[in-house]
């Protein structure tokens, strides 16, 4: 049994000196070029904790980067929320007032040409997103309805068919579409889907079985000028141009993509050479230099376009069309960004009934507050997924109605269809309380 141990730890050597007392005699380890059996194993223990504790060091270290990676990014989506959500109450304050109040109702702004409409559901997005080029992009993040809109601003706006499911959990990013092999979607017919150059096509599929369907069928005609993505027929996803044949690439066995998880399947060309990439690898390509979709053709998610057969079992989401060929590393960005939500609520503001004014909450208004009609509490979330379970972060901010227009009147004698001056207001402004009269001052008057 041992009776003493002492390790020492010099110049980056393990000394281990004691002594021990076994059998009745005494002995004692030493350093020397010849180590004894206890050493290496006491060595090797050590070496084992040492290691174990440095891994835990990285993996602790590793965790906290990723963490804070995440909250950088959703601080960004935050402002970006808040920034824009200002501006769309400045353009139009009844726009912002008029939606429903509450923490359980969920917003995102959507752009429509020039303007930003709100939209009730969570919006995806992506950290490191490639948004530059894009033609089209349907998140199908919307909570209600059966339009999709076209976030680009575009207004290639589709229309669901038959009713797919808007699924609000286990998507790839915000909401996604849920089709039960009888639904789909159908775009606006426009020329932004007429490919005579470079373009790029991207989504995510989720789906189950053996059976032939389609996810992304671009065409007037089902052989003709067309843009197919088939899955389950002679591969296991087939990306198919200007009729069939060997106009085509073929990647994986039927099933390989239809396994009941996400995928990211994306076509480029660039000159006249496509590439077909699966979760951000290329997997084949061919050559083809003529026109692919004719002007005012349609896009269709979710059955072979043009046809009552090969409808899609199974979810989709981030569909988008770009107007140029992305690279193979922003093919690489774009499958392995982390994915968001976000989303805002809206609630109505209460005040202090005295002289400060200060708000004292949200609605309903207790007893000595009032509620402010000039003012809304907005609070952004920003969500994501994170070892396994959801987390999130917050912010609120409080918008008060105004515009940046000034209306001075300094003779009121001649109103507007009025024989004399004005000199009774409507009951419902009769009355105030803390209006200073007798410092000048401006009136603000919405919309003028």
């Amino acid at each position: 049994m041992f009776k003493t141990l002492f390790i020492k730890l010099q110049n980056s050597k393990i000394s281990v000196l004691g002594g021990f007392v076994y059998g009745g005699k005494n002995s004692r380890i030493s350093d020397s070029s010849g180590q004894s059996l206890i050493e290496i194993l006491i060595a090797l223990a050590i070496g084992a904790l040492m290691i174990g504790a440095a891994s835990i060091g990285v993996a602790f270290m590793l965790r906290s980067t990723s963490t804070n990676q995440n909250l950088q990014s959703a601080s960004g989506f935050m402002q970006e929320i808040v920034n824009k959500t200002r501006s769309f109450a400045g353009a139009s304050w009844h726009d912002l007032y008029g939606l429903t109040k509450g923490a359980d109702t969920h917003y995102f702004l959507s752009p429509s040409s020039t303007v930003l409409f709100a939209v009730e559901g969570k919006q995806g997005g992506f950290d490191n997103d490639v948004g530059s080029g894009l033609l089209g992009k349907w998140g199908f993040d919307e909570a209600t309805g059966t339009i999709v809109y076209d976030e680009t601003g575009s207004n290639n706006n589709g229309t669901m068919y038959d009713n797919p499911t808007r699924a609000t959990s286990t998507c790839e990013t915000g909401y996604c579409l849920d089709f039960n092999g009888n639904s789909y979607v159908k775009m606006l017919s426009s020329g932004n889907f007429l490919f005579s150059g470079d373009f790029t096509v991207s989504f995510w599929e989720n789906a189950s079985g053996s059976a032939r369907q389609h996810a992304f069928s671009l065409g007037n005609s089902a052989f003709s000028n067309n843009l197919d993505f088939d899955f389950n027929d002679t591969a296991g996803v087939s990306a198919y141009w200007n009729g069939s044949g060997s106009n085509n690439i073929q990647a994986g066995a039927t099933g390989d993509y239809t396994d009941a998880k996400w995928h990211h399947i994306l076509l480029t060309r660039n000159s006249s050479t496509l590439d077909l990439f699966i979760d951000g690898v290329s997997v084949g390509t061919s050559t083809y230099a003529g026109d692919i979709g004719t002007a005012g053709d349609t896009l269709t998610i979710g059955k072979l376009n043009s046809s009552s057969s090969y409808y899609w079992s199974g979810s989709i989401d981030e569909v988008r069309v770009y107007g140029r060929s992305l690279s193979s590393d922003e093919v690489y960005q774009l499958y392995n960004s982390r994915p968001f939500s976000r989303y805002f609520s809206v609630e109505d503001v209460c005040r202090t009934n005295d002289a400060s004014s200060t708000i004292s909450g949200v609605a309903p208004c207790g007893s000595g507050s009032f509620q402010d009609p000039s003012t809304e509490k907005i609070t952004v979330t920003v969500e994501w997924i994170s070892n396994g379970s959801t987390a999130s972060t917050q912010t609120s901010d409080y918008i008060t109605r105004w515009k940046n227009d000034v209306f001075e009147q300094t003779d009121w004698s001649g109103a507007s269809g009025s024989d004399g001056p004005y000199t009774e207001p409507e009951s419902v402004f009769s009355t105030s309380s803390n209006v200073d009269t007798n410092t000048q001052g401006t009136i603000r008057i919405h919309n003028l």
